[in-house]
């Protein structure tokens, strides 16, 4: 098996692939404020296009493809995509992050087109909280489709909270409940400042220990042995039916085990959330490219992946993309 390694030894296996940059929520830390744009400009890769890019990117060590957006399940021909990659050589995983809002109708489909994993992204489950992040409320919608994911069991299914102090810290323990009641693993995310982060003022942030202690208030926690959930510290829950995990970018950095590279929606690669450089591929579909042209960029794209962010909780964005734009 090939490997791709970075000027700082780190091998890349993992490509995160934004596949629309349209969401059927507008959460305040992911999407633009008034004033702003609410979707990046120019036209989205096509099904084809992606296929194509992973298919060459694949013999470099990429192991992993992770659909994200915007919402993943809004973007015409998923189902298809998702079944294109399984059949990809080499890619061993197509995985997806999504809100959960469209999942269950879509879930038989997912499931015949071989997705290997599912994320859904919930950060509270009061109703009236819900509407003020995102402008709707999905709470149930959400609920229930994690419960039914859960109870069929077709893919490891992590629930990723996004913990914020002042908005959702009265509900960790509620968070941990699931994961004591499912088979599912719950991940605690330190809020980030992301750009156009419209809930973020340096004090919003809750470090993952503070998290870990009031979850440990009401349940035992076990390290996980051999977990693979990549940046998260991961812990059984004692007598109960799921897992916690904890993932720290701001007060535990990880980039030191970073593996992973993002894929626009529009057609960018990007090497590091927090950093605007890209490498642009949308010449190379332009002018009928060789895949030796895209390859060539994949290693310029890689060449600028940095040692990492050293951003703080009290740090202001480091980058002008929302994270709308870069996919989550």
């Amino acid at each position: 098996m090939r490997e791709t390694k970075d000027s700082f030894g780190r091998s890349i296996s993992y490509l995160r692939v934004s596949v629309t940059h349209r969401c059927n929520l507008k959460c305040a830390y992911c999407m633009p404020g008034a004033s702003g744009a609410t979707y990046p400009q120019g036209d989205m890769l096509t099904i084809r296009q992606i296929t194509r890019l992973v298919s060459i990117f694949a013999p470099l060590g990429i192991r992993k493809v992770r659909l994200t957006g915007g919402e993943p399940l809004m973007r015409k021909g998923i189902t298809a995509l998702v079944r294109d990659l399984r059949a990809i050589r080499g890619i061993e995983e197509v995985a997806m992050t999504t809100n959960g809002v469209m999942l269950e109708q879509m879930a038989p489909a997912l499931e015949e087109a071989g997705l290997s994993r599912i994320n859904i992204s919930l950060d509270t489950m009061r109703p009236e909280r819900m509407r003020a992040l995102s402008g709707h409320d999905v709470v149930e919608t959400a609920l229930r489709a994690i419960r039914t994911t859960a109870a069929k069991g077709a893919w490891p299914l992590k629930v990723n909270v996004v913990a914020i102090r002042g908005f959702n810290d009265d509900e960790i323990q509620d968070f941990a409940r699931l994961a004591h009641e499912l088979p599912i693993e719950v991940r605690f995310i330190e809020m980030m400042p992301t750009a156009s982060n419209r809930l973020w003022d340096g004090r919003g942030c809750i470090p993952s220990a503070e998290i870990e202690e009031t979850v440990r208030r009401d349940y035992e926690l076990t390290p996980f042995p051999g977990s693979s959930s990549g940046p998260a510290v991961v812990y059984e829950v004692r007598g109960g039916a799921g897992r916690i995990g904890f993932v720290s970018p701001l007060s535990r950095h990880f980039c030191g085990d970073c593996n992973r590279m993002r894929l626009t929606a529009e057609g960018t690669l990007r090497s590091c959330l927090f950093s605007d450089r890209e490498i642009d591929l949308r010449p190379g579909f332009a002018k009928d490219g060789p895949d030796g042209w895209f390859l060539e960029k994949f290693y310029q794209a890689l060449a600028v992946k940095p040692e990492g962010h050293a951003l703080t909780q009290g740090s202001a964005a480091t980058c002008v993309r929302p994270m709308v734009a870069i996919g989550g």
